[in-house]
């Protein structure tokens, strides 16, 4: 959070903020919240949030045991041993047949413990990315209202300066007609005239702009907008200081981190495909008309199974490469992400600096 608050005071530093105080005004504080209720981009990684949260979930069912049951009901007609010498040749038979099988993982290679571990990445993952929509959203809606005053002002600029040129050109064109002035005065007047005419066009131009994007980011169109404040005490003492917090706390750095780690879970799930797989098993079945039998079966076991794969064309050994160096890829961008993360602050640092500086001169 450091880091963004810096980035909003080397913003907001080199403009006038003074404290207003109106019945129907429209506070920062209240365009922050009505962005973070209402962003799409916020909302979406919401969404992504929670999808995560329910796949953890999943990633537990490797656990628990499961539970098929399949059942058949027909008509077959048979032609076999036991038909022919019940009456003589084939026979139509109702078939009746019902199974449940019951199987417990015992033992998975800890594809289970790994996936459980992944997704536990993921979620954080998925947290980070609501952090960092909230903290980039909230900073681009202090910037768009922040725009919105400060092209509000210019256009009140304008319009005075259009209004004094309007004056002044009033005013030669009274003392060219009595006599006094020139006609050259009177040319330049208008011209001036025109270019602050242009300017004004401009300006409003320039705020029907940044209302448009006031309006895409926080959702609604500026009315009664008010300077805000300015924070008395946010920043840390030192650039030093603020590298640190923002390489612990900066959502970005810790997204690529949880990455990078669920990139290695992912690693270690790929090797359970080499390790054998144990299950213990429960069945029973219900049988009737069966081969031509009329007679009702009955069976039940339990037991161990034991699969182990041999061989798979080398599919499996590529998928576990593959995961390595998907794994090598998020750390390299864990690693990128953290200069990018020390660079960005330390020119908002700068920026910052400097224009406090030279609010020392106005």
């Amino acid at each position: 959070m450091e880091f963004k608050k810096l980035s909003f005071l080397a913003l907001t530093a080199c403009i006038s903020i003074t404290g207003a105080n109106y019945t129907h005004a429209y506070t920062l504080d209240q365009a922050i919240a009505n962005t973070l209720k209402t962003n799409p981009n916020i909302s979406a990684n919401k969404a992504k949030r929670y999808a995560a949260d329910n796949k953890l979930r999943g990633s537990y069912a490797g656990y628990f045991p499961t539970v098929d049951a399949t059942g058949f009901l027909g008509r077959e007609n048979r032609n076999n041993s036991l038909t022919r010498n019940s009456s003589g040749g084939s026979k139509n038979l109702t078939k009746q047949d019902a199974n449940i099988t019951l199987s417990q993982m015992l033992f998975d290679g800890f594809a289970t413990k790994h996936d459980v571990a992944e997704q536990n990445y993921r979620v954080a993952a998925a947290a980070e990315k609501v952090l960092a929509s909230v903290q980039d959203v909230s900073l681009q809606a202090i910037e768009t209202y922040i725009e919105v005053l400060r092209r509000q002002g210019l256009v009140a600029l304008a319009k005075k300066n259009l209004t004094a040129h309007q004056k002044i050109l009033q005013q030669i064109r009274k003392r060219t007609e009595s006599g006094v002035g020139i006609s050259s005065d009177l040319e330049q007047a208008r011209s001036r005239m025109a270019l602050a005419r242009t300017n004004l066009m401009s300006e409003q131009a320039n705020l029907r702009d940044a209302e448009a994007s006031y309006t895409r980011i926080i959702g609604i169109v500026p009315a009664d907008l008010v300077r805000p404040l300015a924070p008395k005490k946010v920043l840390p003492n030192t650039v030093d200081v603020a590298l640190a917090l923002a390489v612990e706390n900066h959502p970005s750095l810790q997204l690529a981190k949880v990455e990078a780690q669920a990139a290695a879970a992912q690693h270690k799930n790929t090797k359970a495909v080499f390790l054998p797989k144990l299950n213990f098993e429960l069945s029973g079945s219900h049988a009737k008309g069966a081969g031509g039998d009329t007679q009702k079966n009955n069976s039940f076991s339990a037991g161990i199974s034991l699969k182990y794969n041999i061989f798979k064309g080398g599919a499996d050994v590529a998928r576990e490469q593959e995961a390595s160096w998907d794994y090598e890829t998020s750390k390299e961008v864990s690693r990128q992400v953290r200069r990018e993360v020390e660079q960005n602050l330390k020119l908002a640092w700068n920026a910052f600096s400097t224009a406090r500086a030279q609010l020392k001169y106005f």
